[in-house]
Formats: structure tokens, sequence, C-alpha cells
């Protein structure tokens, strides 16, 4: 599985390649995202850190998941995840 952050539509920032059994593609995906893609937002309860993600984990997961499972894999293409930022400027 493929995993690529792109400034633009063209210009890739980082990538990661990721290899594993199915069973285990799942949770090394997630971890590589989360740790390298994600900004988690910080919040606190009382005194208790509190991280929240653009995406929630069982969302996330299932996503992969889907992927994996859904894959035509008699074609050789990895699977791949791409993230981009893209923001929309306007002056007034």
């Amino acid at each position: 599985m493929k995993i690529g952050k792109f400034a633009n539509d063209t210009d890739l920032v980082y990538q990661h390649e990721i290899h594993g059994s199915l069973i285990s593609l799942p949770d090394k995906v997630m971890e590589v995202v989360y740790l390298n893609y994600f900004k988690g937002i910080i919040s606190y309860n009382g005194i208790q850190r509190v991280e929240t993600y653009p995406v929630p984990h069982a969302a996330f997961r299932e996503a992969i998941t889907n992927a994996i499972a859904h894959r035509d894999y008699s074609t050789g293409i990895p699977i791949q995840i791409v993230g981009c930022n893209r923001y929309n400027e306007t002056s007034h």
C-alpha cells in the first residue's frame, strides 16, 4: 500500500510504502497515517489530554479494510492513499 502527501496536484511532499500480510495491513496503515499524516486537535477534559482527528479511527479502519477487500489483485497496482492540502483563498 502506498501513502503520499502532496503539496498540490503534482508535487509529492513525502510518501510511505507499507508491506505485510492482509491481516496486518490495516494496523500498519493506521499507525503510519495517524502518526505522519493526520494532525490531531488537542484539547483537555479536566487534566486528561484528548486528541481529536479529522477522521474517526473506526471509520478510517473500515475504509482501509474495504480498500483491501475490494482491490483488484490481478492488476498488481498497489492501493493508494493520497493526501493533499488545498486551501481556497479569497480576498475581500
